[in-house]
């Protein structure tokens, strides 16, 4: 019994961090572009760093069971993605997946396969881009980003299979 208390001492501590984080993060946002001329700090830069705080406070979120915090995190996230540029990155599929389980964990199946779908589908595109120049659109993956890449699509199909045998248990009852 300690034990617990001491992981949900433990949970709580490791979300207070992360919000603090994400309001020192988003000051940055907010401040980005001022400085002297010539010296504007990248708002990209700070769009994506709130973004990786956004996929950790959603994560911790989906630790504590708490769901709806999760997705309202992992949306905002995959949001500031999109506003650079970042909705075939590595980041989007973390984001997409993790949205997904937590949606499995809600029994909303149709959503967590919409989200599935969604990386399929960036997969694809972003495979389909690469062959069809060699001077692609989207910056190469490094081998260890390729590497996590290619876990977490297979993760997402893993999820599919799993997701199909929930609903047809989930159905008969």
């Amino acid at each position: 019994k300690n034990e617990k208390s001491m992981g949900v001492y433990w949970k709580d501590k490791a979300l207070e961090s992360c919000v603090e984080s994400l309001r020192i993060r988003r000051l940055y946002l907010e401040r980005s572009g001022e400085g002297e001329e010539g010296e504007e700090q990248p708002i990209d830069f700070f769009k994506n760093g709130v973004a990786r705080e956004l996929y950790n406070k959603g994560r911790l979120h989906f630790w504590r069971a708490e769901w709806n915090d999760g997705i309202h995190a992992l949306e905002e996230g995959l949001e500031l993605l999109h506003s650079i540029g970042k909705n075939m990155s590595p980041e989007t599929i973390q984001i997409l997946l993790l949205m997904s389980k937590i949606e499995s964990k809600r029994n909303n199946y149709s959503q967590a396969l919409l989200h599935l779908d969604k990386i399929k589908a960036i997969d694809e595109e972003r495979k389909q881009l690469h062959h069809a120049s060699s001077l692609s659109v989207l910056s190469p993956l490094s081998k260890s980003e390729r590497k996590k890449w290619d876990i977490d699509v297979a993760d997402s199909l893993r999820c599919v299979g799993r997701i199909y045998l929930q609903e047809q248990f989930y159905d008969k009852g």
